[in-house]
């Protein structure tokens, strides 16, 4: 029994003496983590803005180095660097992490996180990240139009000059209900009756929530164009540029006068030499899309509503793709090659 007990004493003496011998463990990081957002998230218009966080030591030891990341819609940014700075366990610190340039409307997603405190990994990795959305009113889209009489004065073309970065434009008609995709910095609505009126939304593609309207009550031509000849004609159809005296944009009646001079707008209804033709159509399961060259073409199909369907390259004459997917409806195909674009309108059927 004596040498039992003997035994069992050396043997925990000796466990005490390892355990006692261990080197103390050292600490590996500082918990560094993120106690709020300090920036407005609904912005007031597009524009440049400087966004803020709180920072908070949450231990154990002085933080002296910190390193913020951030991303706007998945695309980091320049990540900011605290350097010898001194913020006690338990402490808060405020800073300005970035600025970002808001072109255009829309929800954003930001997103920030911390990492490297002291240069070391931070120790918990569930208090140093913070998303967001960031929430950016649209720029409202203005629209200039002009008036293109006819020589005899019994119809005219309007005009429409959109002052927007985009290129591609929903237009619908309030009064006939025709709903059409444009392009460009200028492009016509066609031919309308003289004495006849107009109601149309112009809407930047990518942009649906900021749709502009643009309406006139009545639009006289035959008893105001002043034409003297010579006259400088509009293509084949002896057109005259003239725009209201009230200045242009301004609907409702008044006398037009004629700017004279050559328009130097070609044909609204050519495409530039690009020719697409798109088929079958209606389709039910695929489209095939042919063009009257080779040239490498951008290729975007858009549904009516605005939204971008989707977006590809054609490299040869033609190209076909599946339809089965796409929701019944009406849809344009935009096709640019360089400057010129070419817009064919399709039917989706069921």
């Amino acid at each position: 029994m004596r040498t039992l007990f003997t035994f069992i004493f050396i043997l925990f003496h000796s466990s005490f003496v390892l355990l006692a011998d261990d080197p103390p463990q050292e600490i590996s990081g500082i918990d560094a983590s993120i106690e709020q957002f300090n920036s407005p998230t609904d912005l007031d218009s597009v524009g440049v803005y400087t966004f803020a966080v709180r920072v908070k030591n949450s231990g154990p030891e002085i933080m002296q180095t910190l390193t913020v990341h951030w991303a706007i819609d998945g695309v980091e940014q320049v990540p900011y660097y605290l350097l010898d700075f001194y913020l006690e366990v338990g402490d808060s610190y405020d800073l300005n992490f970035g600025t970002y340039e808001f072109n255009e409307g829309g929800e954003y997603v930001m997103e920030v996180w911390l990492t490297h405190p002291n240069g070391l990994d931070d120790m918990n990795n569930v208090n140093n990240f913070f998303a967001t959305m960031i929430s950016v009113p649209c720029q409202q889209l203005l629209v200039d139009y002009e008036t293109i009489c006819s020589e005899d004065g019994s119809a005219y073309e309007l005009v429409f000059h959109p002052h927007s970065g985009s290129k591609d434009f929903l237009v619908i008609d309030l009064i006939n209900g025709i709903t059409e995709v444009h392009s460009g910095t200028s492009f016509s609505l066609g031919l309308l009756g003289n004495g006849s009126g107009f109601d149309y939304t112009v809407t930047a593609i990518g942009q649906e929530e900021c749709a502009a309207r643009v309406s006139g009550s009545a639009i006289f031509c035959a008893f105001s164009c002043q034409i003297e000849p010579p006259v400088e004609v509009f293509n084949a159809n002896n057109f005259i540029t003239a725009k209201p005296k009230k200045g242009k944009g301004e609907s409702g009646f008044g006398s037009f006068e004629s700017l004279g001079g050559k328009t130097e707008t070609g044909d609204p209804l050519e495409s530039d030499g690009l020719q697409i033709v798109a088929y079958p159509n209606p389709s039910i399961d695929h489209l095939n899309i042919q063009l009257n060259n080779n040239s490498l073409a951008q290729v975007s199909v858009i549904h009516s509503s605005g939204q971008l369907i989707s977006s590809f390259e054609i490299s040869g004459k033609e190209k076909q793709i599946d339809t089965l997917d796409w929701s019944p409806g009406v849809y344009f195909i935009r096709v640019t090659q360089g400057e010129k674009t070419s817009i064919q309108k399709v039917v989706k059927a069921h």
